[in-house]
């Protein structure tokens, strides 16, 4: 289903249209989030020691939504439409941008040279356990993470769309593990086979190429990357060569993206600033800890 943004530049976009509706006040992106658990019963609380143990678990279902919610809120929220702005599948600069990166550029089929990313990138920052995959997770759970395209008012449009992708780098902050992982949440949500073709891969620079190619293919819109601050324990230069890769997602791909980090990632990001321009180009939310009372 196709629904008016209202948004002028959002107009006749299909990939824009066929998300939920855009809040309406900035109120709503504290009160669509939030969540908590039913109260205790005073039956609960007469139960014994054991059931009153195990009912405390509950306590991780609460999401209390923390005033830099609101911010970081209206900032995925735009960035999960703007995306798609300069990629609608309905012109021709765009088809020829999928051509030219499906096929390399090997058939004569070049780049279009004005085709600009509307894409963006924020950073979150916080000390573990402050809520920043809480924030993230409660928010997508209102976004579907496929959508499937037959036609658009009249026109033939048969396409899948990946709203989003979840990745965490990994621990080795290798390259090569977080492709891995990349195809195989692709695999998970369309079952492909993408994984395996990426696993007879012995070189990182094809294998990044077969994922700037599924991106595309899959008109992903936004992607989260989570624990960057792992990139410490890169070896030699990979923590530039992941980094490199997140500027690409957004400038040649065109696909949005939000990095949460601990304050340990600074070491990581002060010897790149491009990259760390890029990261936040559309701003940052730091979670402070709670002050005393």
């Amino acid at each position: 289903r196709y629904l008016d943004t209202g948004v002028q530049r959002f107009s006749g976009n299909p990939f824009i249209e066929a998300l939920p509706p855009i809040e309406q006040t900035k109120l709503e992106f504290l009160t669509l989030l939030s969540h908590y658990p039913p109260e205790p019963t005073a039956a609960t609380r007469r139960a014994g020691e054991i059931v009153r143990i195990m009912e405390l678990s509950a306590v991780n279902d609460l999401v209390f939504p923390f005033p830099e919610y609101q911010k970081a809120g209206i900032a995925l929220a735009t960035m999960m439409r703007d995306t798609y702005v300069a990629r609608n599948p309905l012109t021709v600069m765009d088809r020829q941008r999928r051509h030219a990166l499906a096929t390399n550029s090997t058939d004569g089929f070049p780049f279009p040279s004005n085709w600009k990313s509307s894409a963006k990138g924020h950073f979150m920052m916080a000390v573990s356990g402050m809520g920043k995959t809480t924030f993230v997770l409660a928010f997508l759970l209102r976004y579907p993470q496929v959508i499937v395209h037959d036609s658009y008012n009249g026109v033939a449009l048969k396409c899948h769309q990946v709203v989003y992708v979840v990745l965490r780098v990994p621990h080795d902050a290798t390259l090569k593990s977080l492709c891995i992982q990349f195809f195989d949440e692709i695999d998970r949500l369309l079952g492909t086979n993408y994984g395996r073709q990426a696993n007879a891969i012995r070189n990182v620079a094809p294998m990044v190429e077969l994922m700037n190619r599924v991106a595309t293919a899959v008109s992903l819109g936004f992607v989260v990357v989570d624990e960057v601050q792992n990139l410490r324990s890169a070896r030699s230069q990979n923590a530039e060569f992941v980094l490199n890769l997140f500027s690409e997602i957004i400038e040649r791909l065109g696909i949005s993206l939000l990095a949460l980090a601990t304050p340990a990632v600074q070491s990581v990001i002060e010897g790149s600033v491009r990259n760390a321009r890029k990261l936040a180009s559309y701003g940052e939310t730091v979670l402070r800890p709670m002050a005393r009372n």
